[in-house]
């Protein structure tokens, strides 16, 4: 997806220089993608799957008697 913004280049230049890209959109995507990083994020994660260890259950959790729960009418 394709956006058009406007940059002081002088941020533009220091996002050159900070990341040694080659050209402008190059620069700007280093410059974000460090930033999510920096802050953690992963923001290839979209679905259940991915999280797959990234989530830690309860040690105590039964999925088994949860799903039974479930399917038993009261």
């Amino acid at each position: 997806m394709d956006k058009t913004i406007e940059i002081s280049d002088d941020i533009v230049r220091a996002a050159q220089d900070a990341t040694g890209a080659s050209d402008e959109r190059e620069a700007i995507e280093r410059a974000v993608k460090g930033y999510i990083a920096s802050k953690g994020i992963n923001p290839a994660l979209q679905g259940m799957l991915d999280l797959v260890g990234h989530v830690k259950l309860r040690d105590d959790y039964d999925y088994k008697a949860a799903r039974q729960d479930r399917h038993d009418p009261d």
